[in-house]
């Protein structure tokens, strides 16, 4: 059996309470110079943990039929459900747009582009410099059609090959650093 790594366990927990945190800020920070800073600050790192953290446990490359059963199949059938909820049940209006993710579905599609493109992506010289120009371009360009959701996928993407290229040892290396810096600092 495989053992837990509890390091990542508890920054999941973490930034999971930062995403309650953050969306509550968000519908009651009206004209709450505190509320609405706090809640930008939240929202600017905690997608890009979570994105790092998918790809740091994305090292084991999958076959297609493995990756279409466990993201693209829930993809599918939580888009039904959204249509379902909101044309039937909550009487709005939406469409059974497959190409178009329903709130963080959007993660699932992306899960699985990234999956599928990174060994390919991985073999040109220079990869996250070249993802990260691209999510720097996407994410200051005007593009705002969630088609594929490829504005995420671009945006965040660096952030999942940094978590696929960083072991466990750099990692702790990292935290090393860190925690030095910071008795330095309170020194």
């Amino acid at each position: 059996m495989k053992e837990r790594d509890y390091l990542f366990d508890n920054y999941k927990a973490f930034l999971i309470v930062l995403v309650v945190v953050g969306h509550f800020i968000e519908v009651a920070s009206d004209d709450n110079v505190v509320m609405e800073t706090t809640k930008w600050i939240i929202f600017s790192f905690h997608m890009p943990a979570f994105v790092f953290i998918s790809g740091y446990f994305s090292k084991k490359t999958q076959g297609i039929y493995k990756l279409l059963q466990q993201l693209v199949v829930p993809y599918l059938v939580f888009e039904i459900l959204y249509y379902i909820l909101y044309t039937y049940i909550l009487n709005r209006d939406t469409e059974l747009a497959f190409l178009y993710p329903k709130f963080s579905l959007w993660y699932l599609l992306a899960m699985f582009m990234w999956k599928m493109i990174t060994p390919l992506f991985r073999r040109l010289p220079g990869y996250l410099w070249i993802a990260f120009v691209l999510g720097l371009f996407v994410g200051a360009s005007s593009l705002d059609d969630n088609y594929l959701t490829l504005p995420r996928m671009f945006t965040f993407y660096p952030f999942f090959l940094l978590g696929m290229d960083l072991d466990r040892n750099r990692i702790d290396l990292l935290r090393a650093r860190i925690r030095r810096m910071w008795a330095f600092g309170i020194f």
